[in-house]
Formats: structure tokens, sequence, C-alpha cells
């Protein structure tokens, strides 16, 4: 079984030791004769309950509509996994496994939601919370261009939902941009897409699970340890990936942008310094490091993102350790400076006794006018006592 899901069993024994209409749907995509629930998968029942708005977003594995909830007339989001990615003799492909697995032991205002799971005519159909745009878009429609606010209201967010997801047991894998859902009239953020999460049980007096695939984050987000060819590490490669996006949202362009793994390796080297055995104990020993690399000592972060300012900087370089062992991890960067102006009040908190285990001219433009006096007051709402 093992093979044919191409993911752990442990993922599959936790979703039908639940019980729910998830771990009912993978048994019956994984074994075409169980016997499933009446109305739980049928596809009458989705259409029904679903109905189909507009196509929102096409990807290697599927496409996205926004629906309407015929019951309860709230728009959600609908993931339809391609046919060809359930073939009916080899099971379910890992990365709806990964997601399925993670989303349901994840409860917070910064994940989000996965409210029903149907398969129908070989189609698998994940229904989630609609959100507005996702954070890429929402940057776009800015020009690229944050304020302050925004991007303090955001990270913070960003950091809420990983806290969260480190303390349980969850890597997400792939944090970008493209996987920040934002709600534009309250600019809630929350994070989507575990289809690259894994759940990990770290061993005692560890924070590193061994041998996890190196074929996670996308590139422009990868930490130097995964580029580097480790498959020994921890839930610090998603704070390097928030450290990008967090850079990123003040420069309106990826602070280390390439288009292989090699020449992102030396982007990153040269903004942050190569790396050697005292800067970085053990660098030497990963698989794909070489001593005749490139010796570069770095740039000043705050001369690269110059609209941050000095706490801003320093949270940043400590996302940003090339060290992993030493990189800030989620809870303790909530905790950090840079955060101290924020209303705590407004945002929903992991347990404080669980530890992390790591253009326009007229009418347009009086519209974009409104758009932006609501951006900022909603941004206000958020970020001030």
């Amino acid at each position: 079984m093992r093979c044919v899901l191409d993911c752990d069993c442990t993922d599959l024994q936790r979703l039908l030791k639940s019980g729910d209409k998830v771990a009912l749907l993978v048994a019956a995509v994984i074994f075409p004769f169980a016997r499933v629930m009446d109305g739980v998968i049928a596809g009458g029942f989705l259409k029904e309950k679903y109905h189909k708005v507009e196509k929102v977003g096409e990807g290697r594995f599927g496409v996205v509509y926004k629906a309407l909830n015929t019951r309860t007339k709230e728009l959600v989001a609908m993931k339809r996994i391609r046919g060809e990615m359930l073939p009916a003799k080899s099971g379910m492909p890992s990365f709806v496994m990964r997601e399925l697995s993670a989303l349901q032991g994840l409860k917070h205002s910064n994940v989000v939601p996965l409210y029903d799971v149907f398969y129908r005519e070989n189609q698998l159909y994940l229904i989630f919370e609609y959100m507005d745009c996702d954070l890429a878009g929402y940057m776009k429609t800015h020009f690229n261009y944050l304020t302050p606010l925004e991007i303090k209201l955001f990270m913070y967010q960003i950091l809420l939902g990983i806290s969260y997801c480190h303390q349980h047991n969850v890597m997400h894998r792939d944090l970008k941009p493209q996987n920040l859902l934002i709600d534009k009239s309250t600019l809630k953020l929350k994070i989507a897409d575990f289809g690259l999460s894994r759940h990990y049980h770290f061993p005692a007096n560890k924070n590193t699970l061994k041998a996890f695939s190196h074929e996670v984050v996308s590139l422009w987000y990868r930490p130097p340890e995964i580029l580097l060819g480790t498959t020994d590490y921890s839930t610090r490669i998603d704070i390097w990936s928030a450290g990008c996006i967090f850079a990123e949202m003040a420069l309106g362009r990826p602070l280390f942008q390439a288009m292989s793994e090699i020449e992102q390796i030396m982007k990153i080297f040269y903004i942050m310094g190569t790396p050697n055995e005292l800067s970085w104990p053990g660098v030497n020993s990963l698989t794909d490091f070489r001593p005749n690399f490139p010796q570069w000592r770095g740039q000043r972060l705050e001369v690269e993102v110059t609209r941050f300012d000095p706490d801003a900087i320093d949270l940043l370089y400590r996302m940003l350790n090339m060290d992993p062992n030493f990189r800030i991890t989620a809870k303790e960067a909530l905790n950090h400076e840079y955060f101290h102006d924020l209303n705590f009040a407004d945002f929903e908190h992991p347990h404080e006794d669980t530890e992390e285990n790591d253009d326009l001219s007229g009418d347009e433009n009086n519209e974009v006018s409104d758009n932006e006096d609501r951006r900022l007051a909603a941004t206000k709402k958020h970020a001030f006592p």
C-alpha cells in the first residue's frame, strides 16, 4: 500500500481511525468495494448542495471553481482533482492524501478549512472556504506595493498559522504567496494548499526526522539546506519560506529569484554570504555543497530591503539564518519586537502551553480611492489597540 499511495501508511490509518467522512472517502477510493454511508460521496448530493459559479484557477492537478452552497448561500471554493490523477486501480495520489490528512486535524482561523469531500465519476472534489484572492494576486492589484501596516498584519497571521501547524506536527513545505489566501474586506489571511505537507514525529531530544523528500518548496522560497541536498530537515524550512515572503511584500518582487537550483543557491549566497563550517557547522557534509563555491561575504539586508525599519530587518535576519538550527521558530517570531504595536486581541493565538515541535480615471479612480480607504481602515482596525 505504501507504493500505491506514495505516502506513509500512518496517514491512512489516522484517517480511517477518525470515523468521519474523509476517512470513509479515502477507504472508498482505495478499496473500490468498501461500503460507504449513503450520501457522503454521491454525485447527486454534490450537485444538490453546490452550484458552480465560475472557474477561478487551474493547475497541474486540477481546477478550482467559485461555487455556491445552495443551502446556506455561502460562497465556497470547489477544487476538482483531475480524473487522470485518480486512476481506478492506483488509489489516492499522495498529494491528496497529504492534504486530507493534514487539514482534518487543523482547525485554526489562519488555516483554510476543508468543508466537504465528494467522489463522483472518478472525480474528486474538495470543498473549501472561499477567499477573495491569494497574496500574489493581492499584491498585483495593488501594484506590488503593500503598506507597512499590511505587511505587518499579513506577516503576523502567516506566523500564527505556521506556529499552529508546527504545534500539531505538520510541516507545510510549500509556503509561497499563491498559497496564502486573503479576504480583501477584512485582510484576513489563511494558509492553503497542503498538498506537499507532511506529518512528522521528531525522535526524542531531536528536532528533525530523517529521510524526508527534498523535492519540496517552490524554488524561490526553498531554503539553502534543501537546495544543498539534505533530507534531514525540520519545521525551520517553513520559516525560511515565510522570511522570503516577508521580504517580497516589501520589495514587490522575490528576494531570491532564479531559474534553476544552482542559480538559486548562488543568489542566496550572494545576498546572505557563502556559508562555511564556522557560520554553519556541518555545511561541508551536505550532499551538494562544494568547497569551490564562490566565496561571497554577503550584502546587508537593510540595503536590499530599504522599506524595512530596524525591527523588521532584525526579524528578517532571524528568519533567513542560513543555519536552520539557529533560525527563529514561528512561536519566537510572534513575540518579536516588530509586532509590539499590534492589537493582539484581534488574533487567534496558539495555546501558550503548547510547545512548537519546531491606475485609472473618472468613476474608476473614485472606486480605487474608496477601495484604498477601506483597505487602510481594515488595516488600522487590526493594527492598533
